[in-house]
């Protein structure tokens, strides 16, 4: 089902879905859209209009169409410069990060200061839109397009674009664990924070020798000394959770810096035994592939030094997600942002699809004001305490005296 058709419908779209179907109609065609997120000779994906480059699961989702342009737009971008979109063309979600201000009410861009968004004041909204490439358009002005560019930022005319070296990447790594060369298979060692890889020679090229050694690095960004991430540095067995998700991380940032650093990535496998197993990962968790490439592309701005961008990926990967319905029940006020924050919150541990059954039994219960100011208040300390109250056709003493506490 495409995207208009569900809009038009009124179908509720789960953009999660929408993601994982695009990405999985690549691997059905042989293609594995994250060991090439960009074509090196075009240049990663971005905004023919502001310039900006798309970020995380976009830059797979638009690189791996293969046009011999980076300038993409959205259809009413293309309508308002003179051009239209030939018939029988297919667009390409875009997914982006909004945040409900929870005392205000309103909407704010997920570019906004990261100094004025935390996860106490805010909650995120995953949004999309669809954009075309230019080479799917006719009549574009692209003068007019490339005039309007340059005037929204005349710094840039004469800003020099540092390509970095494949070395250079590695040399700007500040924290880096310890690289050792001598060993017979390639690997990071969380308890040593070291990295251990074959002697440079033994390679069978430059391009495979730095594709592993900048998996091995995305790996290291999850020390608790870095960045701290879940998965990173616990036990794993392959195929199981957490593997899969960890050296997804991996995968993409290693391909992320190969293509920052204009080689080819030479450590993915491409065979069909390949493909098949991941895509049998990713038909079992359709959010896998947009959480794993935000950490990707964290891991990768850890590395490079981009300390800007990592502080908004820090941001817009801090909060608990929730799914479409929650989003749009808390933005028209029907549920207290404060009760989603609490009932995902660490004592209650409620997943998206039970938090969405929970919040509609607590719309219909009789006690469903009290059990909100309960819940925000943090006096409700078990998911058995709280599934009682909403069962019971009035108030347990032992709730109405906790409020009052």
């Amino acid at each position: 089902m495409s995207l208009k058709s569900s809009k038009s419908t009124g179908t509720k779209v789960d953009i999660y879905e929408v993601v994982t179907n695009r990405i999985l109609e690549k691997m059905e065609q042989g293609q594995i859209p994250w060991q090439k997120p960009w074509d090196i000779k075009t240049g990663a994906p971005c905004n023919v209009l502001s310039g900006k480059p798309y970020r995380g699961i976009n830059v797979m989702m638009l690189g791996s169409q293969y046009f011999d342009s980076k300038y993409w737009l959205t259809f009413k971008q293309c309508i308002d410069n003179g051009g239209k979109v030939r018939k029988g063309e297919r667009g390409t979600p875009v997914v982006f990060w909004n945040f409900l201000d929870k005392k205000t009410g309103k909407t704010v861009e997920s570019d906004t200061d990261s100094s004025t968004l935390n996860s106490q004041n805010s909650i995120p909204m995953l949004r999309y839109y669809t954009v075309f490439n230019v080479n799917q358009c006719e009549n574009l002005d692209l003068k007019k397009l490339k005039e309007e560019r340059e005037s929204q930022s005349q710094e840039k005319e004469n800003e020099v674009v540092e390509i970095l070296s494949a070395q250079d990447i590695i040399d700007n790594y500040k924290d880096k664990p310890e690289i050792r060369e001598g060993y017979t298979k390639a690997c990071y060692i969380p308890s040593l924070d070291e990295i251990h890889i074959p002697k440079r020679e033994n390679f069978k090229s430059t391009e495979e020798y730095f594709s592993t050694v900048y998996h091995e690095c995305c790996h290291s960004t999850g020390h608790e000394s870095r960045l701290n991430r879940k998965n990173s540095s616990e036990v794993r067995t392959f195929g199981d959770e957490a593997y899969s998700k960890e050296e997804l991380v991996a995968e993409m940032g290693a391909a992320y810096l190969c293509a920052v650093a204009g080689i080819e990535n030479k450590i993915i496998d491409n065979s069909s035994a390949y493909i098949q197993s991941w895509m049998k990962v990713l038909q079992n968790d359709k959010r896998l592939l947009i959480t794993a490439a935000g950490q990707a592309q964290k891991a990768t701005a850890w590395i490079v030094g981009d300390v800007e961008h990592c502080k908004q990926l820090e941001l817009e990967q801090s909060f608990p997600t929730v799914s479409g319905d929650i989003q749009d029940a808390v933005r028209l006020g029907r549920i207290p942002a404060e009760l989603v924050q609490s009932l995902k919150g660490p004592g209650l541990h409620y997943s998206d699809g039970e938090l969405t059954s929970v919040i509609t039994k607590l719309a219909e219960s009789p006690n469903s004001e009290l059990i909100a100011r309960c819940t925000v208040s943090g006096v409700i300390s078990s998911r058995e305490e709280l599934e009682r109250m909403i069962a019971s056709k009035s108030a347990q003493p032992q709730a109405a005296k906790s409020l009052s506490v």
